[in-house]
């Protein structure tokens, strides 16, 4: 990326793949006018205080071959390859800061390459003063102090510092379990997770202007890449092999929580959001040949509210909240955890000093209230010392033994890259709390790392070299000391004075100078709380950087009065299938199951989804589900049996243990289907070995999104309860990228084994069914009874079932269980559906009978879905016209920028546009709902001659000079 400046009118140019994004200050003279309207005689040298500036620039999104570059120049012309970090107000004057130089540290995968931030700059929109400090290539000695001058000079310091990383090639903020095998970077939409963002303020209007875009131009400027995600913490990757000649990469990244409200680091707790001090989040990331292995775990303070008292001779914990008021953010907290990485096992590793006594007694004392979570939640006491951890292989042991039903339970990410499947996933992360969160954390988390990688390579037949486990212990070392020196660089002398018994400064004293030397380049100079703030946008004075953008937002309002022109729609068919098959390739024809003989079915569905339960048999104590065989043979059956009728593609197919989703498409309908994207949660046994959980499936079909879900439920007549928490695990738990959930969607189908039964004795439902009293039956159905009540799958549907229980029978007949349990059959296999504004009706709902080598049957439904087909070519076309439409009426990017037509804010049929939170339409130029009154000038006073009534007209003036 290319800057560019022009000085008249003053204008910045980002130029980049063929395109230009410009900006240009209309702060002076909006302001200026408000200044006006709000005195009528107010002196002329009047000027606005920092709080009262409202920072505003016009943006411009056009081919650089639609500008004349003549009258402008370049600046940093020594590098064309600058990054754009966003936009950012300090005191009265809007900056745009640029990463200018960088380091590539790290790749994670190929072609994903991490960079780290060494130099920035920022360029002033509405300000000369510092123009000569970019235009000359060398920073000559005279314009040293110039340059320490810039009011953005803290801001410089802290992101050059070596501390801030970024990727071009992928979204660098999440892990490689959330971004999947998706190639690119991920742009930020909605539901995103800013907490590892460190310059969200920055770009926060930016995100707003790309996705007001049209999807062309949205794709044009992504490719431009203008918009950059940076985090701070620490990346690096080293080379290493695998056994005999198998290189590999092993990648190391940390990423710091920029959430809190108040101090990032030091001794404090939690805010009422639920974002504590200190919290980290660290992947470990093995990629070679044939797998990518990741796995993931969190850290940071006691997530309670406390903070340090000086005291004379010592420091005493003091607690800032009760525990009935600390609940609320202690439970939010755990519950955004919960969301992003599922269940949670807690490691306090206080020791028994009096002040961290006190602190782990209130830790323990609030968890034990937390209802809420207290399913998804472990809790462990590592009462091992730092240095019998690191010295004494009986602690480790000790440690790992403690924890190892955990760790075989959470299991880890690992990607088939030569089958392009998932072999296994992680359901859990340790949350390890310390006193300060640095090295003692590092090393518990380094021992649980090398553990899960050690069982993953046992289940997958790997046999790792001295050089892996060598390399890995050396990332760890750099890691923590790296993030020691962030910490204490950040925190306050008297902070690091307080923190000396428990810590901080001993991590670092600890470490040999020389490893230091060979590992971090250490900068003396402390980074003050206040720069964070200024990047973070949390200082008083300071305003977001409001941006304008009068082209597109008119594009935007007309193309929804005419989206009739590009939009149509559509009906799609749809069927859908649960059946748990015991482990069994079956090799006859399943034509009846997969084309019923059904007058309201479609012979040709465009979509085909099939859920699949049991389908291997499961091994307790794996890491991974490494048995995919019956899959494959289930993927080729079906396709080899709906090719007979039309040309499928197998669209996605996914696995949890003995769970299998899989969604095939009518060839013809692929192209409208785009974000394909899957979810596990794992439930059985605490969520050991896959044996019962869920698997779900995100998509959308041109404009609306689709999620399929199977799940498999726990077993057992009396074991509603348990169900029930399945059911509330699965739905709150599942997550798609930009953390969207279930709900989400335009239109679910849950399908599966729920497992749930029918509350009467074994002989009156036989009789039953005898007798097809089906109704009776249902009405006793434990699932038809919780949704009813509300409790499991609240607003979904289920149509009315005419079909006999589809479980248990002996294996190969039509008669139910005959063996010493007589287990009572039931309705166990279910499909429900929920759909926005009924885009979804059901048709039919049944069971096939005729396929019997399993001990239960098939269960189908078919749907028919009403979407929205938008033609993309002729959007675009109408959105070009509307373009040209309203440039030839405000002009080119420089005509445009004028005050006059900032603040004639009003719709083309001449009416102000509606009110929102932040703007009324009945407050005039543009101004926020919160008035602020500008400071008088020195000497003036409230006009004593004005009528006490203010609607009677005068002449004269609001305030005059004290006499």
């Amino acid at each position: 990326m290319k800057v560019y400046l022009n000085k008249n009118p003053r204008s910045i140019a980002l130029i980049s793949n063929g395109f230009a994004l410009i900006f240009r200050d209309i702060s002076s003279s909006a302001n200026v006018d408000q200044t006006l309207t709000n005195g009528n005689n107010a002196p002329s040298n009047h000027q606005l205080s920092d709080k009262d500036f409202n920072p505003r620039c016009i943006v411009e999104f056009v081919a650089e071959s639609s500008i004349n570059l003549d009258s402008y120049s370049r600046l940093l012309a020594s590098n064309d390859n600058c990054e754009f970090l966003g936009l950012i107000c300090l005191k009265t004057n809007i900056y745009l800061g640029i990463i200018s130089q960088k380091v590539e540290v790290g790749s994670i995968r190929p072609n994903e390459k991490v960079n780290k931030i060494t130099n920035v700059d920022f360029l002033c929109l509405n300000n000369d003063e510092f123009d000569e400090l970019f235009e000359n290539q060398m920073i000559v000695s005279d314009l040293k102090d110039k340059l320490e001058a810039h009011p953005c000079h803290s801001l410089k310091k802290l992101l050059s510092g070596g501390s801030f990383f970024y990727s071009r090639d992928f979204d660098i903020a999440s892990t490689c379990q959330e971004r999947g095998t998706k190639k690119g970077f991920t742009v930020i939409e909605k539901n995103y997770d800013f907490k590892f963002m460190w310059n969200s303020f920055m770009n926060d209007e930016l995100i707003e202007f790309r996705n007001r875009l049209s999807k062309l131009e949205r794709k044009s400027f992504d490719e431009s890449e203008f918009l950059t995600t940076i985090i701070r913490g620490f990346v690096k990757t080293v080379n290493t092999t695998l056994g005999i000649e198998c290189e590999a990469l092993l990648t190391i990244i940390s990423k710091q929580s920029c959430r809190r409200k108040g101090s990032l680091y030091g001794p404090w707790g939690l805010d009422d959001d639920g974002n504590v001090a200190n919290f980290m989040e660290t992947e470990c990331v093995l990629y070679f040949e044939k797998f990518c292995f990741a796995y993931t775990q969190v850290r940071g303070n006691i997530p309670v509210f406390w903070e340090l008292e000086n005291q004379l001779l010592s420091t005493k914990v003091k607690f800032s909240r009760s525990v009935d008021s600390t609940q609320h953010a202690f439970n939010r907290h755990f519950e955004t955890l919960i969301q992003q990485h599922g269940e949670i096992h807690i490691l306090n590793a206080l020791n028994k000093k009096s002040n961290q006594h006190e602190l782990s007694n209130r830790y323990t004392e609030v968890l034990g209230k937390s209802s809420s979570i207290r399913d998804q939640v472990d809790y462990s006491h590592i009462e091992f010392s730092t240095d019998s951890l690191k010295n004494n292989y009986s602690t480790r042991s000790k440690l790992l033994y403690l924890l190892e039903s955990s760790i075989l339970r959470f299991g880890a990410y690992c990607y088939d890259v030569s089958k392009h499947i998932y072999i296994g996933k992680q359901s859990g992360v340790f949350l390890v709390n310390t006193f300060d969160s640095l090295e003692k954390a590092n090393t518990i988390q380094k021992i649980i790392n090398k553990e899960a990688f050690g069982l993953s390579f046992k289940d997958m037949g790997i046999v790792p070299s001295d050089d892996f486990f060598d390399k890995l212990r050396l990332l760890w070392d750099e890691n923590g000391i790296w993030l020691s020196k962030i910490t204490l660089s950040t925190m306050s002398t008297k902070t690091n004075q307080i923190n000396k018994s428990g810590g901080l400064v001993g991590v670092v004293a600890g470490v040999s100078k020389k490893y230091i030397a060979n590992t971090v380049a250490y900068d003396p100079t402390k980074v003050k709380q206040n720069a964070i703030d200024k990047l973070l946008g949390r200082m008083n004075d300071q305003n977001l950087v409001k941006l304008h953008d009068p082209i597109h937002d008119f594009i935007a309002d007309e193309l929804k009065k005419k989206s009739d022109l590009f939009s149509s729609s559509k009906e799609i068919s749809l069927f859908c299938s649960t059946f748990n098959i015991n482990g069994v390739q079956y090799d006859e024809d399943i034509s009846t199951w997969i084309f019923p003989d059904d007058k309201t079915i479609d012979t040709n569905p465009d979509i085909v989804a099939i859920g699949f339960e049991e389908i291997v048999e499961l091994t307790p104590g794996q890491m991974l589900d490494t048995d995919n065989s019956t899959r494959y043979f289930w993927e080729k059956k079906l396709k080899k049996c709906l090719n007979e009728r039309d040309k499928y593609v197998l669209l996605w197919g996914g696995q949890l243990g003995g769970i299998v989703l899989l969604l095939f498409v009518k060839e013809a309908e692929a192209e409208e289907i785009n974000n394909v994207e899957g979810s596990i949660r794992k439930t059985g046994l605490g969520g050991m070995a896959s044996n019962k959980g869920a698997i779900a499936l995100s998509f959308t079909f041109s404009t609306t999104k689709f999620c399929f879900i199977v799940s498999h439920l726990a077993a057992g007549l009396n074991n509603v309860e348990e169900r029930h928490q399945d059911y509330k695990t699965i739905a709150k738990n599942i997550r798609f990228s930009r953390n969207r959930s279930i709900k989400d969607h335009d239109a679910v189908i849950w399908m599966g084994d729920f497992n749930f039964r029918i509350d009467l004795t074994n002989e009156e439902v036989r009789n039953l069914i005898e007798k097809q009293d089906f109704q009776t039956l249902f009405d006793n159905d434990q699932l038809n009874n919780q949704m009813a009540k509300g409790e499991s799958f609240p607003y979904f549907d289920e149509m009315e079932i005419r079909f006999p229980p589809t479980y248990k029978f002996d294996n190969g007949t039509k008669t139910y269980d005959t063996s010493e349990k007589q287990r009572i059959p039931a309705w166990t296999d279910r499909i429900l559906s929920l759909s926005r504004n009924k885009i979804l009706k059901q048709l039919s709902y049944d069971c096939c009978q005729d396929i019997l080598f399993s001990d239960h049957r098939p269960v189908y439904a078919f749907f028919k879905a009403k979407v929205i087909i938008v033609n993309e070519k002729i959007k675009q076309k109408v959105a070009h016209e509307l373009y040209k439409q309203r440039k030839a009426e405000i002009g080119d990017a420089n005509e445009l920028i004028t005050s006059n037509y900032i603040n004639e804010i009003t719709l083309t049929h001449g009416f102000p546009p509606p009110s929102s939170d932040k703007t009324k339409w009945w407050i005039d130029g543009g101004q926020p709902v919160k008035v602020t009154f500008p400071d008088l000038a020195p000497g003036m006073i409230v006009n004593p001659n004005l009528p006490i009534n203010p609607f009677v007209e005068t002449d004269e003036p609001d305030f005059i000079m004290a006499k």
